[in-house]
């Protein structure tokens, strides 16, 4: 949905996404004792996204773009195993363990971030400009996820996290000709940060209870063109990426057969392409 108007147009984009998957199969448990399981996975997801920008429409050397953001997403993502009887098993003693829970997995699960950005342009002339840019957001993930064996739930905490943040963008770009475009820049983004809800687990401890996002700076100077009548074009960047509190999956120490999530120290990637 767009609206005109004579300094700027304003814009409005929203979406809505509904999903629900079932997921049934019968299997050998690896459970030994339990010779038979009915794998039971129910997956729903519900996301809905709105985004309202206004945008400038002046024929100065300035140029603007402000908006808004909201985004919440939930899902429930359950794996249930229960004990069924198999016929083709001679040994089977009818009714046993008929109908028991030796598993249960997941739970709800939801992300939100609601945001406010902005972009500020600038032309020198036709050949320099520069771009300041800026996103001001509050995110928050809550998790609320189930892990029962054989009737002990170790779930032993749940709830919710989050912080606020921002962000910044400058880019200096240069125009030689109409075919053809140099530029520098240096962005940011992040990914939520969240907890690990199985503390209590057998390698699992309170120190790792939580991770935070991690960040990604990014600096790019880099070479846009359209030459030979529009029939050639050639692109080149190098960069550098700078990652802090990198996440990672850790496998906790043996014989403990479970992993958790936690940041790590700083990595740094150049490159060219």
């Amino acid at each position: 949905m767009e609206t005109e108007f004579s300094w700027a147009s304003l814009s409005y984009t929203g979406s809505f996404y509904d999903m629900e998957n079932n997921y049934e199969d019968v299997e050998r448990a690896s459970f030994g004792f339990l010779p038979v399981t009915r794998t039971s996975v129910t997956d729903t997801e519900e996301s809905i996204t709105h985004e309202l920008r206004l945008l400038s429409r002046g024929d100065g050397p300035w140029n603007w773009i402000v908006g808004l953001y909201h985004d919440d997403f939930d899902s429930n993502l359950l794996s249930t195993q229960v004990e069924v009887s198999d016929p083709n098993d001679p040994n089977w003693m009818p009714g046993a363990f008929e109908g028991f829970e030796a598993a249960v997995l997941g739970g709800p699960e939801s992300f939100k971030e609601t945001a406010i950005f902005g972009e500020l342009g600038y032309d020198f002339n036709e050949q320099w400009s520069v771009l300041v840019g800026g996103r001001f957001f509050d995110w928050e993930v809550f998790n609320n996820a189930e892990l029962t064996f054989f009737g002990t739930n170790f779930n032993q905490t749940s709830g919710t996290v989050g912080s606020d943040d921002s962000f910044f963008k400058v880019q200096l770009e240069f125009r030689p000709t109409d075919d053809m475009m140099l530029y520098i820049t240096r962005s940011e983004g992040f990914r939520f940060g969240g907890f690990n809800p199985f503390v209590g687990l057998e390698g699992i401890t309170e120190d790792v209870l939580r991770f935070d996002p991690d960040v990604l700076v990014n600096y790019e100077l880099g070479f846009k063109s359209v030459l030979l009548d529009n029939r050639l074009i050639v692109n080149a960047a190098i960069y550098q990426a700078d990652w802090e509190d990198v996440q990672v999956v850790v496998r906790a120490a043996p014989p403990s057969p479970w992993a958790y999530t936690t940041n790590a120290g700083e990595l740094e990637s150049d490159g060219f392409e």
